[in-house]
Parts: structure tokens; sequence; C-alpha cells
């Protein structure tokens, strides 16, 4: 799948991010190669569908003040159910960042990971804790770490790496979760009963 991604991502069609020298281009980019690489994961390794709905939300440019805010504002506006949200982060010079929201309900958040795939950043997440405290102000972002490279130009292929993996093990870990107990081998559904008396 990630071999896959990396022809897309230096087709003849595109260019590759060392390339690229417009962010709006780089935007267009990663979202369509997010978009692309998870429909494959759908097909490859979840033809019965995502057990939690993906929303990919329009990507943030660290440039743009409030831009965060305003994502989420209208993201939590219009979905009520359980979903993973998934935020490219963009900060500067190609160097690509991302936040993943497991919801459970409206706006109440399971998780909420920063994934920053440039080893040694620089950036300090400070800022968009702050701007997520904003909507959702007891929820921290944890730093979750990925794969990562050196090189701030390799970050856009990985953000879309690190976000499919995350994506599938957290299908993979809800899947699991909600096996009904008639799948569980008898002795795994005793152990799982309370037992009132």
């Amino acid at each position: 799948m990630f071999n896959q991604l990396r022809g897309w991502l230096s087709s003849g069609n595109t260019n590759t991010a060392a390339e690229l020298d417009s962010s709006t281009d780089q935007h267009v980019k990663i979202r369509s190669g997010l978009t692309a690489e998870l429909e494959n994961l759908t097909h490859e390794k979840f033809p019965q569908g995502f057990s939690k709905p993906i929303l990919e939300l329009e990507i943030v440019d660290a440039n743009v003040n409030g831009q965060l805010q305003q994502r989420l504002q209208e993201e939590s506006q219009k979905h009520m159910w359980k979903r993973i949200v998934l935020i490219p982060y963009y900060l500067e010079n190609s160097h690509w960042t991302a936040i993943l929201i497991e919801f459970k309900g409206a706006k109440e958040i399971q998780r909420a990971e920063y994934i920053d795939p440039v080893r040694n950043s620089q950036f300090i997440s400070g800022t968009i804790q702050q701007e997520f405290n904003k909507l959702y102000p007891r929820v921290n972002l944890s730093l979750k770490e990925l794969r990562a490279h050196n090189d701030p130009t390799q970050s856009e292929e990985l953000t879309i790496q690190n976000l499919l993996k995350r994506v599938e093990e957290l299908q993979i870990t809800d899947a699991q979760y909600q096996k009904p107990e008639s799948d569980l081998p008898d002795n795994a559904a005793k152990t799982t009963r309370s037992d009132p008396g």
C-alpha cells in the first residue's frame, strides 16, 4: 500500500513535494493522496467498510489564524456520531503534520493525537493545543510518535502513511471491542459476563 502511495505522489501527473513551489499545490496533493489511500485501505483491508466513519477535514494552514478552530467548529456542527476525524496540518516549507481525533459521540472525544513526522522538529505544538482548547478546553493533544524522517520534504508522504496506520489500528481495535459475545470462544464469553448475584 505504501509503495502505491509513493508511486502516486511521484507519478508523472504530479510533482514530488521537493519540486512544488506552491503550498496550494501541496494542499491539493496531500488531500487527494490521503483520499486515494483511504479508499485503497478500505478495499484492501476493510471491504465490509470501517466500523467508525472516517472524516477528512479540509487542510489547516498554520499561517491562517484561527483556521483550526474554524474547521473544528464546522465539523462539530455537522457530525454528532462516533467517528475518526483526520486533519492534515501544513506548517511551512513543505513541513506537514496531522491531527487525529476519535469521537465517542457529539463533542465527546475519546482520543486526540498530534502527529509530526519530522524528527527533532522545531515546531512547538503548544500553538495547536491552545487553538484546539478554544473548542475542547479539557482535551490534551497527545504526541503520537510514528514513522519519522529528518527531512521536512518527506513529511507529506509520512503524514499520509502515519494517518493510514492509525486509522487501521483504531479500526481493528474498535472491531475487536465490538465483536459480539457469540463470536467469542465459550471460556472467553464466560469471563466477560458479570454475575449479578
